[in-house]
């Protein structure tokens, strides 16, 4: 019934019972009929004489080998998830359908206004901007209601520093959903600077153009007409090109 190893822990158990007549609880690796390898919580209570002295052993083994899987595929699962969220930048949220915030966390400092212990049983309507909480409110309730996940954009000062944030939605249940947010500050600011790049570059190109229509005896006569910019091409390339 039990495997070498558990032998002696167990002639132990057993002879503490007697000793101590109390009642001792312990787990076991137990080999089951079917020669399969089962863990067993097992219960143990002395059985008492009409004197006091103790006559038997009483001892009920329940197999607890599946709800001990389930305990650690759930904290596997809860390690899964926080691992996930701590490489996900920068806020997790989670709202009920009314707005309600049931739980908060940040992987980065300085992303929220309140502190998340503060935010936590508090109403979106609280804590943020008209305007942010109707465009999130909005995105909840599609997100709840049809089952399909929903994204926004916001802008919000923080700590006097006006950022942007991307915020994706997806439905728990009909009345709960994940708020997953991340601060692209820093991409907005690429992508504006890529913009002005590229039109710089699409000035010149088209000046470029114009004076590739030039015919050859015309050019220079306009050769001191486009000198200034020439030398503003240039300066601009070192800029965007380094």
């Amino acid at each position: 019934l039990f495997f070498e190893e558990d032998r002696e822990v167990a002639r132990v158990l057993f002879h503490q019972v007697l000793q101590e007549q109390e009642n001792v609880n312990s787990t076991f690796h137990n080999r089951v009929a079917t020669g399969e390898e089962r863990t067993c919580d097992w219960y143990t209570t002395p059985l008492f004489g009409p004197t006091g002295e103790t006559l038997a052993i009483a001892c009920m083994a329940l197999d607890v080998n599946e709800s001990k899987e389930a305990v650690r595929s759930i904290l596997f699962k809860t390690t899964e998830l926080e691992t996930i969220l701590q490489a996900i930048p920068d806020l997790y949220f989670r709202f009920n359908i009314e707005g309600k915030v049931l739980e908060c966390k940040t992987s980065t400092i300085g992303e929220l206004i309140y502190e998340p212990e503060e935010m936590i049983g508090n109403y979106l309507a609280d804590l943020m901007p008209e305007n942010i909480v109707t465009t999130c409110m909005t995105a909840v309730h599609k997100a709840c209601q049809l089952q399909t996940n929903q994204s926004f954009q916001y802008d919000l000062e923080v700590n006097g520093e006006l950022r942007n944030y991307e915020a994706r939605v997806g439905a728990q249940s009909a009345t709960e959903c994940v708020v997953l947010i991340r601060n692209i500050t820093s991409l907005k600011v690429a992508q504006q600077q890529l913009e002005v790049k590229n039109a710089i570059l699409d000035r010149y190109s088209n000046e470029l153009k114009r004076i590739q229509d030039i015919s050859s005896n015309s050019f220079i006569k306009y050769r001191l007409t486009f000198a200034p910019l020439f030398q503003e091409f240039l300066e601009a390339g070192k800029e965007i090109f380094g």
